[in-house]
């Protein structure tokens, strides 16, 4: 994101210093001012200011170098990016057919399978509470050992062998 570059002594957002505020700005100077005293305090500004001016110069300089040589490299593979979507173009349309709607088809269209054969309805067994009786009835050992009655055990429970 691009900021407009400021003149001196406008006031807009390329003003802010970014997250120093100006009481830490304050603080800053009172400190340089005890640490290098007053006559070197102008001097110290001074060839700080020319740093930051180069420091600029240089992040312009790179960033001009870099836009220039994307321009260079952009314009020196147009031709292939061309050719590519051409060959893209003729690819697709070579896989894609092509319709003609509104005339007939020359083609004849494939034969339908025959449809299946429905299936027949699944009839349940139908049991019935006397149809249970009756056949338990006449077999009554059978009843027995299926529930564990007769040999002094629980039915819902298993039998231990001891």
């Amino acid at each position: 994101m691009r900021t407009k570059r400021l003149r001196p002594g406008e006031k807009g957002v390329g003003a802010s210093m970014g997250p120093i505020g100006w009481p830490e700005m304050v603080v800053i100077f009172v400190v340089a001012l005890v640490l290098f005293g007053p006559k070197k305090l102008p001097e110290l500004g001074r060839n700080l200011g020319k740093a930051l001016t180069q420091f600029r110069q240089a992040s312009n300089d790179l960033r001009s170098t870099w836009e220039r040589e994307m321009q260079n490299i952009e314009e020196d593979t147009r031709p292939l990016r061309e050719t590519a979507r051409g060959i893209d173009r003729e690819i697709r349309a070579s896989v894609e057919p092509s319709y003609d709607y509104g005339y007939p088809s020359y083609s004849e269209p494939e034969p339908a399978a025959p449809p299946a054969a429905p299936a027949e309805p699944a009839t349940p067994e139908v049991r019935s509470p006397e149809g249970a009786v009756a056949r338990t009835a006449g077999e009554p050992e059978v009843l027995k050992a299926e529930t564990g009655a007769g040999n002094g055990t629980d039915p819902g429970r298993p039998s231990a062998t001891v």
